[in-house]
């Protein structure tokens, strides 16, 4: 098993594994997080191409949740202020 640690073998597969890992966690083009003030605060969520929209009376809480699915889709929180 010692000899299997410090192995090319062992490393290739580290140095794979971590590619394979860099890869799959890169944020996707078709993912997006953004936070709309208007009178109530909208977060809305895209993913895979799909978006979904949850509103909140509190800021607090939409934050935490924009803040939560960025984290997730590996994006940032887009910011809008709705104007009329």
């Amino acid at each position: 098993m010692s000899d299997y640690l410090h192995s090319n073998e062992f490393h290739d597969a580290i140095d794979a594994a971590s590619t394979f890992w860099e890869e799959s966690m890169a944020p996707h083009e078709q993912h997006a997080v953004e936070i709309i003030r208007e009178k109530k605060w909208t977060v809305r969520v895209t993913a895979y191409g799909s978006a979904i929209t949850f509103t909140f009376e509190s800021e607090e809480y939409a934050r935490s949740y924009a803040d939560g699915q960025a984290f997730r889709l590996g994006v940032e929180v887009v910011e809008f202020k709705k104007c009329a």
